[in-house]
């Protein structure tokens, strides 16, 4: 990386023959000569007088812009400096930086019904992406209205071609000519203008991006009838006149601002400059459009309310931006999105990119913080905070290093995506890929518009197709709703010393049969913590389309941490003899199944689920001792009693069968309640060791599921089970479904107690601490008590945290440290601990 001149901070440091060139859009005035421009006090006034002047500025020239003031306009770079000498562009006097603006601040409103007033601008052009309605950025109107149901998705049921229809759609109003925001698939949102609605029918054009699924979602924008929520706009590009809904308010009480200028600074074919200490606000597309350009410097600066991307560079080389605040942009931040080699992008805050759907453009790398193809390119040390769709995107090369980001909140408007993501075109094979020490929290995951609404899709660290030679070492990656870690279709990869806390899955390996090439091979996956915070979470998942998860690499020395119940540690997925067999695991039945991970280890600490103060009431099923028959309960396929299995009478279950067909045990309890807790107990034993679905359900039709599911590890030996349904749907005859899918199964129940019971539930909170430190030094941390970590280390009253590091403790309470951690033998022993006294 090359190393800039610190001509900022004293003045600007130049050659005897270079000159400084004033502006201020206040005093100045464009008809003074080149010479009197060279003086503060004589400066020029406008961002015409500089482009006409461009040509006779020469390398090492500065062009100075009067702090606190605006200058309405675009700059267009038609010369380049030298890389000992640029051309500089920055500020002089005191107060805040200047700012560099394209927009208008409208008046003169005109009412026209319906709460709508309109306001003429002769300079506004074909389009408006851009409008700030009291200091934020305004979304147009849309319906349905983003606060309705879905988040103001509609569904279609089908599509053929250029249209789609939507059974529910009226034409009370007919839409043509306004434009339909379609999701055909979850990372893609389309803008398309819709040229004709007949019925339920929305025709449109162009084409979009992929072929989209059905009962996906769309609403409709960009038309007049859209406004009826305060700040809502259209705008209509044959009047050039933009329409707000102020509905009973008065218009002149509201600051209304949009932009007429395209691009604020244009920089093609042209070297060696640099801005420094300017604001950037209100393009209409780019505030900056780099093309084919070398050793440009943006820093210090501020790049607001962008109305298409902050930066947009193609084919530049040696760019720098550093210590930049970019904030509100539709749809990318910083879109380095050909060819950009040399990049240095470090200490930026970049906040709320692509936040509202529609506003963005259509296609795949959209709605994005940074996107950044080329070679060489290094981001580090940047926040990212609130992004609709990916923190960081890079690839398409070679030695790129993603290092030290901070990323808090993301895919919050379209999702299957990630924090940082990166994807590679067939048959590639870039080298030297590293992401390193990053901190990534919060993957929201956007369901909304898709077809499963309640279920968002976001991951921490995302490797897709084809991704080869990269190195995924000591990050933190937490609170995802999908994955810490998802390494898709990838190979040749090195996962190391991470940290993966509180996601749905802590780290997933997949392979698909969308890439038969693409397998799961070479990778060395060590030193990892995965930590689920919660049963509903697991820490590891593996799905291939083969039996061969045992040929993955090399997978050792992790931390697999399932505190709530860690006999359900590890699922995976895979392909016996042409039939898909899913597995959860415990971590010895991990390593005995596929050979792997023989030295790593599981929760140094229990944490108990819930507390039982009492019962109230009886056994709900009578029978379940089995003494003398099974009355009240049967299986299928086949369901008999035998005498001193388990205690006395058991009920037998057999699955006779050679594939993989499901076999149920039904056990009716009569009725459940919706404000009352359930405790399951029942002693079980397996011909072999499998899994098994535990749940409440209706006894008749429909047969609907009134509880979550209970998913149980059976082994061959005897096994005592404990499970709680919270606030099950109330239902007058209910049954416990025991529910597996295992070939020549003979499944041994007994002791099957169903109570109404009065539980505390844990609050995990209480018993782990996760931090995380997004800084350059090391920071002390306090705690309330004594703390172990995955290690065995004992913690109290503080914890000291690296820079861009975290930790994950576990609280040591009485209720929790009955079992202690045997490492050498990776299994519990009862100890007797002083902590056992301590409140």
């Amino acid at each position: 990386m090359r190393t800039l001149l610190f001509f900022f901070f004293a003045g600007i440091l130049h050659s005897a023959r270079s000159s400084n060139y004033y502006f201020s859009s206040v005093s100045g005035n464009d008809s003074r000569t080149t010479a009197q421009a060279q003086n503060a006090a004589t400066p020029w006034k406008t961002l015409s007088k500089l482009n006409s002047f461009f040509s006779s500025l020469n390398a090492g020239d500065s062009v100075l812009f009067k702090c606190g003031e605006t200058f309405y306009g675009s700059i267009t770079v038609t010369k380049s400096g030298s890389a000992s000498s640029p051309i500089v562009f920055a500020s002089y006097g005191t107060g805040v930086r200047p700012v560099i603006s394209g927009l208008q601040t409208l008046s003169s409103w005109v009412s026209i019904g319906n709460g709508i007033y309109e306001s003429y601008n002769a300079s506004f052009g074909s389009a408006i992406n851009t409008v700030i309605f009291n200091g934020a950025m305004q979304a147009m109107g849309r319906y349905p209205n983003l606060k309705t149901a879905n988040k103001g998705y509609l569904t279609f049921e089908s599509h053929n071609g250029n249209s789609i229809t939507d059974q529910q759609l009226t034409s009370a109003i007919n839409w043509t000519g306004a434009e339909v925001v379609i999701r055909p698939k979850r990372w893609v949102l389309d803008r398309c203008k819709i040229t004709s609605h007949s019925g339920n029918t929305l025709s449109f054009a162009p084409a979009l991006t992929y072929n989209p699924y059905d009962n996906y979602g769309y609403f409709i924008q960009n038309d007049i009838k859209t406004l009826d929520q305060l700040g809502e706009w259209y705008y209509n590009p044959s009047t050039k006149k933009l329409d707000v809904y102020f509905g009973s308010a008065n218009p002149s009480s509201y600051s209304v601002q949009a932009s007429a200028i395209g691009t604020l600074v244009t920089v093609n074919n042209q070297n060696n400059i640099v801005f420094y200490n300017i604001g950037f606000n209100g393009s209409n597309g780019k505030a900056f459009d780099l093309y084919y350009a070398q050793n440009i410097t943006i820093q210090s600066c501020a790049v607001m309310y962008s109305g298409i991307d902050g930066i947009d560079g193609s084919a530049t080389t040696n760019l720098w931006v550093r210590s930049t605040y970019f904030n509100y942009t539709n749809n990318n931040a910083i879109d380095l999105n050909y060819n950009c080699n040399n990049s240095l992008l470090r200490y930026n805050y970049i906040a709320n990119t692509g936040m509202t759907a529609g506003m963005g453009l259509s296609g795949t790398t959209t709605y994005q913080a940074v996107t950044i193809v080329g070679n060489n390119n290094l981001v580090e040390y940047n926040t990212i905070f609130n992004t609709g769709c990916i923190g960081i995107r890079f690839g398409m090369g070679d030695s790129n290093v993603i290092k030290n980001n901070f990323i808090n909140y993301f895919t919050m408007t379209k999702d299957d995506a990630g924090g940082i993501y990166t994807w590679a075109p067939k048959n590639s094979n870039y080298s030297n890929q590293k992401i390193i020490g990053n901190i990534v929290l919060n993957g929201v995951g956007a369901p909304e518009g898709t077809d499963r609404p309640g279920t968002g899709s976001s991951n921490g660290i995302y490797l897709d197709d084809n991704c080869t030679n990269v190195d995924i070492t000591s990050n933190s990656v937490a609170n995802c709703g999908r994955s810490g870690i998802l390494v898709h279709n990838s190979f040749n990869t090195n996962v190391l010393e991470n940290i993966l806390f509180n996601n749905l899955t802590q780290l997933t390996l997949i392979h698909d049969y969308g890439m038969p090439n693409a397998l799961l091979r070479n990778m060395v996956i060590k030193n990892n913590i995965c930590f689920a915070k919660v049963d509903s979470q697991y820490a590891s998942y593996v799905r291939t389309e083969a039996n061969d998860i045992n040929l993955l690499g090399v997978m050792d020395s992790n931390y697999f941490c399932r505190p709530m119940d860690d006999n359900l540690t590890m699922s995976s997925s895979l392909m016996i003899n042409g039939i898909r067999v899913d597995r959860v695991q415990d971590l010895a039945g991990w390593q005995s199944a596929y050979g792997l991970d023989r030295s790593s280890k599981k929760t140094p600490i229990l944490i108990p689920q819930y507390t039982l103060n009492s019962f109230a009431g009886a056994n709900k099923f009578s029978n379940g001792t089995f003494n003398s028959n099974i009355t009240g309960s049967y299986a299928a396929p086949t369901c008999s009693w035998i005498n001193n299995k388990l205690d006395g009478g058991t009920f037998q279950a057999t699955n006779q069968y050679s594939d993989f067909s499901s076999y149920v045990v039904i056990v009716g309890v009569g009725s459940v309640s919706s404000s009352r807790s359930y405790i399951l107990r029942f002693s079980s034993m397996s011909s072999k060791d499998t899994l098994i679905n535990a749940y409440l359900r209706i006894s008749g039709a429909p047969y609907s599921r009134i509880s979550d599911i209970k998913v149980i590890a059976i082994k061959t030996g005897r096994q005592e089970n404990e499970y709680l349904f919270t606030a099950p749907a109330s239902c007058s005859n209910a049954s416990i479904i025991f529910e597996a899918r295992c070939p020549k199964l003979n499944f041994w129940l007994d002791n099957v107690e169903l109570y109404d019971a009065n539980v505390a539930q844990t609050d995990p909170d209480s018993y782990v601490f996760y931090q995380y430190n997004n800084t350059t030094a090391s920071k002390t941390f306090s705690l309330s008590g004594t703390y172990m970590d995955v290690y065995g280390k004992v913690y109290t009253n503080s914890v000291t945290i690296p820079a861009y590091s975290s930790v994950v403790l576990i609280k040591q309470t009485p209720a929790n440290m009955l079992y202690s951690f045997d490492r050498s033998k990776n299994d519990r022993k009862e100890i007797n601990l002083a902590l056992a006294s301590q409140p």
